[in-house]
């Protein structure tokens, strides 16, 4: 294990970042300063310290920060947090209620500055490794195109990446327990000039592999081994951190790749059957309406699925073109 990425978590967790672990630490000795009780953790102490800190009027406008903060480490701790610490309106029914009718809004995280952001990633050299360097280059453009959530691209398997059909098959929706076929139209991801499929397959996962058994998967680590889910998650998180400057998960991947393929011609249907959700969700949790008023679309929405330019020829466009 690299211990200048990732180290033990005390109390029986897997890893997690060192980021993390002093951020946590930081927030433990406040509250203990502030006379909470956590050790054992004390759900009535923090709630109290959370009222008293929220009390001036300043202060309320960071009711939902400052509520994560002692989840954080009550969760750091081992206490299970109700589920209306971290929903206020109660139950997921109620939440879903008060978003429909208007009283709030869904609070999501997406790449800052969009397609500039994806191509400052995609020159980023956040390991040692070229070989790894070059899959969290190509990961990125799988992730943006194909949309997965979480840590499903941990699972998929080479066997069902078809390029010449520009299909992945058999592609496991974990959140589901089903797998899908997903297509993705744009030729140059799968035959392209640089961090395409063919190129990946051929020259970057082979030395991955090099003297150990291959393990089938079709991103496979430093060690040739398959990738766990959460060591999936803190690759892509690790890789966006150091490139971007600032911590956001790969799940803003699928965000960006509904946000884009509305904004270059698909209809909210198209994106909701493509990243195997809603259509509500993927209007009130996925697209980016800060980023689409900003930039403009670039065609009127259709059935068609038309594929996406390039990254690079992208940000030309979006900085180029008239909106519509």
């Amino acid at each position: 294990m690299d211990h200048d990425l990732e180290f033990d978590r005390p109390r029986g967790f897997n890893v997690m970042s060192r980021e993390t672990f002093e951020y946590r630490e930081r927030m433990r000795r406040k509250l203990v300063r502030d006379g909470v009780q956590l050790d054992p953790p004390d759900l009535a102490s923090a709630n109290a310290w959370l009222q008293r800190r929220t009390s001036s009027g300043a202060a309320k406008a960071s009711l939902e920060h400052y509520r994560r903060i002692v989840e954080d480490v009550l969760l750091y701790y081992g206490e299970e947090v109700p589920l209306q610490w971290s929903r206020p309106w109660g139950t997921k029914k109620s939440l879903a209620k008060a978003r429909s009718e208007g009283k709030i809004q869904t609070r999501t995280r997406f790449l800052r500055n969009g397609v500039a952001d994806l191509n400052l990633a995609m020159k980023a050299k956040p390991w040692k490794n070229a070989h790894i360097v070059a899959m969290f280059q190509h990961a990125l453009l799988f992730c943006l195109l194909a949309g997965p959530r979480g840590a499903e691209p941990a699972r998929l398997r080479v066997a069902d990446v078809r390029p010449e059909r520009n299909t992945i098959e058999n592609f496991f929706q974990q959140k589901k327990s089903t797998s899908r076929n997903v297509v993705i139209p744009e030729r140059w991801f799968w035959r392209g000039p640089a961090h395409d499929v063919e190129h990946y397959l051929t020259h970057v996962r082979p030395k991955l592999v090099a003297q150990m058994q291959d393990p089938g998967t079709y991103f496979v680590s430093s060690e040739g081994t398959a990738y766990r889910d959460h060591s999936w998650r803190m690759f892509m998180q690790r890789g966006l951190h150091h490139a971007l400057g600032y911590p956001i998960g790969g799940h803003s991947l699928r965000r960006l790749c509904a946000t884009l393929r509305y904004i270059y011609g698909w209809d909210i249907a198209s994106v909701a059957e493509h990243l195997d959700d809603t259509e509500q969700v993927v209007r009130e949790s996925y697209l980016d309406e800060g980023y689409i008023a900003r930039v403009g679309r670039r065609a009127v929405a259709s059935t068609e699925k038309p594929p996406l330019p390039m990254p690079f020829q992208m940000v030309k466009q979006l900085h180029t073109e008239p909106q519509r």
